[in-house]
């Protein structure tokens, strides 16, 4: 067993476990704050817009998507729900790069929200708001406004020389956040598709 409190091993792993606290401390900020702010904002203005477009679609394109996202929902599990997922949104992490995918990621799902919206005869943004209170909106869009708030304050980061810094000490813990979030996500999502 691992003595935490005596000797050359447990007075490193004290000094990291009080490293990690610190750091994880200090990891939400003002700035930070504004970047989750901005963040929520691009995620619901791409979906919106999406969506709108999307609901812009002949009828016979909206059932052919119906279908197809149908089949797609079928046919997922819990574990290909989370392989998406992530590998979705880890691009996200990337400064500059991550916006722009999460902003064409948004406005995809919001296109396919918009157009099974006009199979059902339901305002679009009824039908997206239904998506983002639902169990799994809220886990899966707090797991991507986190995602990109963090590319966005990297990006801060970088024009305050913090960038490094950032990275070392707080990213770490956005990307454990993100990947726990759309964990219990997709598992939701699973369970309630009856796939899990």
């Amino acid at each position: 067993m691992l003595d935490l409190t005596s000797g050359e091993t447990g007075e490193s792993s004290q000094e990291i476990f009080k490293t990690l606290m610190r750091a994880s401390l200090h990891y939400v900020s003002r700035q930070f704050i504004c970047a989750l702010i901005v963040s929520a904002t691009i995620v619901l203005a791409s979906l919106s817009y999406g969506a709108s477009r999307g609901n812009q679609v002949e009828l016979a394109v909206a059932h052919q998507t119906l279908r197809e996202v149908e089949t797609i929902a079928g046919e997922s599990t819990w574990f290909s729900i989370l392989i998406n997922n992530v590998s979705l949104t880890l691009v996200t992490f990337l400064p500059l790069m991550g916006a722009v995918w999460m902003i064409y990621v948004q406005f995809n799902t919001g296109w396919h929200l918009g157009a099974i919206a006009k199979v059902y005869n339901i305002n679009y943004l009824v039908a997206t708001s239904l998506v983002l209170t639902s169990i799994v909106g809220l886990i899966e869009y707090s797991a991507y406004t986190i995602a990109l708030g963090e590319s966005l304050f990297l990006v801060y980061s970088a024009t305050q020389g913090e960038f490094q810094r950032r990275v070392i000490q707080h990213s770490w813990l956005s990307i454990i956040i993100v990947v726990s979030l759309l964990f219990l996500g997709g598992a939701v999502e699973a369970f309630l598709l009856g796939t899990l």
